[in-house]
């Protein structure tokens, strides 16, 4: 635990998703459906190395009506071996003002 600790402090607070040598930038295609919604398309991006943990098989769809920043929302995305094959979503472009 204290390597990792050392690791979040050297690098600034925050953990990459893999490590550089095989960081992929992710194909993406991204373009407003609307005044206030947006359509956004990523796939094929590998998204951390296996020393790190291992997702076999990560499916998730879900549509989120809480009202906050770009919301209401609707996500899904499937993983394979810490492949992203997509990951598609829909959202509200703009933010909450308070």
């Amino acid at each position: 635990m204290g390597e990792h600790l050392a690791y979040i402090q050297k690098v600034g607070g925050s953990i990459p998703s893999a490590p550089t040598k095989i960081r992929e930038k992710m194909k993406c295609i991204s373009f407003k459906i609307s005044k206030n919604y947006a359509f956004e398309f990523s796939f094929l991006r590998f998204l951390r190395g296996f020393d790190d943990g291992l997702d076999l098989v990560d499916f998730k769809c879900n549509f989120d009506w809480f009202k906050g920043d770009h919301n209401p929302q609707f996500n899904t995305m499937f993983i394979i071996l810490n492949f992203k094959i997509f990951e598609l979503g829909i959202y509200n472009v703009n933010h909450v003002v308070k």
